[in-house]
């Protein structure tokens, strides 16, 4: 999928998640990991996060989209939902059996759709009137597949739901994040659930992509390939190397990690995602076991996008003061650049929010955490004023070598 998409602008991270939920939904409820008094599924909540238009994010999700979409989006084993949809209608949704079309015995069998929730602008799917409406309370409630799930609706009926199996995937911008999304989504296990992929620059800029034979060939041998990865069934178990691997990883795991918002609770679900994105990088191996290299690479995965989900959160809470640090670091990351925006010119555009005590209040503290520095030098006008850069806690960069281990 990385050859397939080498010249589109999204930056590979983008094209890399959007291919990990893929296969995922793909898999569906029919593969899992068994962890004794829990089960884990590869299912994933994944958000890919940039401003409007910098990072063609919507143009990633729609590449997939389209994959998705001729390989199994139409089959009646499988639901995809390209847009808004409201939570009882999902929960309608959720509740209808399908006839297995892959069912290999004489008695037809009657099956629960894996379902993908497909959404361009996470601000349509998830608005405030959503969230009032209880929709990332029903997705905490069914992100872990539970085996049954009855759900009280508002005229005091009861929707009994089974073998759920839930995934998303969609894009939105810091913005959206910091002025829509409620405290209670941060804190109360939504963001913890949920996979959120931070870029603000593109991969390349590409005045005149080519999509020639190639790309045409590698296209129908990813559709091939879906259609093979939904097929399988049964348990994924570790080989001795990749139970050690995991096991090691885990017990030296930095549970009260601070690169990472703390309310959120993502640290204590990141063994999961690791576990999700592990069984995704065995199955497109060809195995059903996991091995010491799927667990490593997964690790490096996830603690990739784990290092930038901050940038999102930062003002998702209601502390006026959070809400400017982030405003001013935006402005200076936006309009700095690579040599950085004047004092005067940072105060120009944050003159109708903030006052200039604030703005020198909010430098401070966004130097002393390293995310913002400066330099003295001579202007166009002649003074020398202060020039402001906005930098990303890491420059950590994946290979392509570290995703497919088995190349």
């Amino acid at each position: 999928y990385l050859r397939y998409t080498q010249n589109h602008e999204a930056p590979d991270l983008f094209h890399i998640w959007a291919a990990i939920s893929a296969v995922g939904f793909a898999l569906g409820r029919t593969t899992w990991i068994n962890q004794g008094f829990y089960t884990v599924y590869p299912n994933f909540y994944t958000i890919l996060v940039a401003g409007s238009g910098a990072c063609r994010k919507g143009g990633a999700l729609g590449t997939m989209r389209d994959i998705i979409n001729e390989a199994i989006g139409q089959r009646p084993d499988r639901l995809f939902v390209p847009g808004k949809i409201y939570p009882e209608a999902l929960i309608k949704e959720l509740g209808k059996r399908f006839e297995d079309p892959f069912n290999e015995t004489e008695e037809s069998m009657l099956v629960y759709r894996p379902t993908m929730l497909f959404s361009p602008e996470l601000g349509s799917f998830m608005s405030k009137h959503m969230q009032q409406s209880g929709m990332p309370d029903l997705l905490m409630e069914l992100h872990d597949c539970p085996d049954a799930h009855n759900h009280v609706t508002k005229n005091a009926g009861v929707d009994k739901l089974k073998d759920v199996f839930v995934s998303m995937l969609a894009a939105t911008t810091p913005t959206w994040m910091q002025q829509n999304m409620s405290i209670s989504m941060l804190s109360e296990g939504f963001i913890a659930r949920t996979i959120l992929v931070y870029a603000d620059k593109p991969k390349v800029r590409i005045a005149r992509p080519k999509f020639g034979e190639y790309e045409i060939n590698l296209r129908a041998e990813l559709i091939h390939e879906l259609k093979v990865l939904s097929l399988i069934r049964g348990e994924f178990s570790f080989s001795t190397d990749g139970g050690e691997a995991y096991d090691a990883w885990y017990q030296d795991y930095n549970f009260v990690d601070n690169t990472i918002e703390q309310d959120s609770g993502f640290v204590h679900r990141e063994h999961a995602h690791v576990l999700r994105v592990a069984m995704v990088f065995a199955a497109c191996a060809g195995t059903q076991t996991i091995y010491a290299p799927h667990i490593n690479a997964a690790i490096e995965l996830v603690k990739q996008i784990k290092l930038d989900m901050n940038i999102p959160l930062m003002g998702t809470n209601a502390e006026p003061e959070t809400k400017h640090k982030m405003r001013v670091w935006n402005t200076i990351k936006t309009h700095g650049g690579r040599h950085g925006i004047s004092a005067p010119e940072l105060a120009r555009r944050l003159f109708n929010y903030m006052s200039p005590d604030d703005i020198q209040a909010q430098l401070i503290a966004l130097k002393s955490t390293g995310v913002v520095e400066y330099s003295i030098r001579k202007a166009t006008d002649g003074n020398n004023w202060p020039f402001y850069t906005a930098i990303r806690y890491t420059g950590y960069e994946i290979k392509h070598d570290d995703i497919r281990p088995d190349l």
